[in-house]
């Protein structure tokens, strides 16, 4: 068993502005990811709208009002409520509210796999230029991230 208090986990900000306090490592999870997220007005938890291969994700709500854009649609999630998506479908979760947002987040199985982005704020939508695929894999490498399509390879640097 292990316990620890929220605030005292270590926070970083993530991309898009929020705060984000990771607890899986603390409460020395195996397989599940487990973050929470304070996003102030205007802010984003993600600046790009993303997907994981391998991970299921579950927000929940614990005040505010979160935004989750996906390709088709935009949802709002109250107090109290959940949303889930499955590996593979793509989010980008947002504060439009007057208040601040405070999210928990839930991901199985800890490991998350790639991460496929389809649209990012300086590219606007993602694809790959030469098969054509709606969606483009992130590779760290020494001279930064780099977009790689997950079915012909194509290595795409927008820089």
């Amino acid at each position: 068993m292990e316990r620890l208090s929220v605030d005292t986990s270590p926070t970083t900000e993530t991309e898009g502005g929020a705060s984000r306090r990771s607890l899986s490592d603390a409460l020395g999870t195996a397989n599940l990811s487990l973050n929470r997220y304070r996003v102030s007005t205007g802010e984003r938890m993600s600046l790009s709208r993303h997907a994981h291969t391998r991970q299921e994700e579950v927000f929940v709500v614990l005040a505010g009002e979160a935004t989750f854009e996906t390709r088709d649609s935009e949802v709002a999630v109250g107090e109290r409520e959940a949303i889930r998506f499955g590996p593979g479908e793509f989010q980008r979760g947002r504060n439009d509210a007057d208040e601040d947002l405070l999210v928990l987040a839930l991901g199985a199985p800890r490991e998350a796999g790639a991460t496929l982005v389809s649209w990012t704020p300086e590219l606007g939508e993602v694809g790959c230029p030469s098969c054509g695929r709606d969606a483009m894999r992130v590779d760290a490498t020494e001279d930064g991230p780099v977009l790689v399509c997950p079915d012909c390879g194509t290595e795409w640097d927008p820089n």
